[in-house]
């Protein structure tokens, strides 16, 4: 069309393509003015028939945009949900992205990152609260005192300067080897969550109640004998947390994991939590408390690999959550 021109050549080559890795070929065309084009490209080969494509794209006006020295300011959305999203702090260095560097279609908005970054973290934080997102449940890792993947939550996310504006929570990747669970252990877990995170401003609060969600509670009735030595676990986590002047800790745990087991003993898993804590349900009363509860397929985004669910409070395990989990 008028005044629609490719920038430089309109040819490119591609030395070798084969069925099983991508290649990603681009053109920079330019428009003197905002309106919608036919585009078409053609794939020639001598050894093989020529395919053509052709797409509708659309010029835009120029948006004005204030110059800024950072990134802008986030303007969250309101929602009446509370909205959490799963956060895999798994990008420490330039060496895990490496594997799939040749796959330009998982390449992220936001580039191939430094996850330790406080601007990569503030541009997580910017996306997330302007479309919908209240906080994040980031992946923590803790085996009988042994701790990783904290660079994006000790280094990013600390030093972030609109931290304020996203709350975060524990979320406990418990999937750690037989025996790794104790009552010992639990007591320093807690220790460890309450004298570094509970406290804390930015963490994401449950009726006034810091949330811890544990992937795998499996594991912890695996270790320690069952359901209702689990639950005194639980009892445990609320009398230090009450201790340490806190109104008590909302454990919650991924329905995920509750899903393979017998009925007779996801009801004794919900029984053994609701006598745990201080005699209240920990279940949330408002129905505005959503993060990882609903049943339904993770929704997935480059908020590094969030994902959240939503449920009906008949499907809340009481005083554990539910929420899926991926990798």
């Amino acid at each position: 069309p008028e005044g629609v021109q490719i920038v430089g050549s309109g040819t490119r080559t591609i030395d070798t393509l084969t069925h099983w890795l991508p290649q990603k070929v681009s053109w920079h065309v330019r428009s003197s003015q905002a309106l919608r084009a036919t585009l078409t490209a053609k794939l020639e080969n001598p050894d093989a028939e020529t395919v053509v494509s052709s797409t509708e794209i659309e010029f835009t006006p120029v948006p004005k945009v204030a110059e800024t020295r950072y990134i802008p300011e986030p303007v969250p959305v309101s929602s009446p949900y509370e909205i959490g999203t799963f956060y895999f702090p798994g990008w420490p260095s330039m060496s895990r992205w490496r594997p799939i560097l040749d796959y330009p279609n998982r390449k992220p908005v936001l580039g191939w990152y430094d996850e330790s970054n406080p601007e990569c973290a503030d541009w997580q934080i910017k996306w997330a609260v302007e479309h919908g997102v209240t906080f994040f449940m980031v992946d923590w890792y803790w085996d009988r005192g042994n701790r990783q993947l904290e660079h994006w939550l000790h280094e990013a996310y600390a030093d972030a300067r609109y931290k304020n504006y996203l709350k975060w929570a524990v979320m406990w990747a418990n999937h750690n080897r037989p025996g790794s669970h104790s009552r010992d252990d639990w007591k320093e877990v807690t220790r460890y969550w309450i004298e570094h995170y509970l406290k804390s401003e930015q963490y994401y609060r449950i009726d006034g109640r810091p949330a811890v969600f544990i992937w795998s509670p499996g594991n912890i009735r695996r270790d320690v004998g069952g359901s209702e030595a689990a639950a005194e676990l639980y009892a445990m986590s609320q009398r230090m947390a009450r201790d340490a002047g806190l109104p008590g800790q909302h454990d919650r745990a991924d329905a995920q994991a509750l899903r393979g087991q017998p009925v007779m003993q996801r009801a004794q898993e919900r029984r053994a939590v609701q006598r745990s804590g201080d005699g209240r349900q920990p279940v949330a009363k408002d129905q505005r408390h959503v993060a990882g509860a609903l049943r339904g397929k993770a929704l997935r985004g480059c908020l590094g690999q969030a994902a959240a669910k939503i449920g009906a409070a008949d499907e809340r395990v009481a005083g554990l959550g539910g929420a899926g989990h991926r990798h």
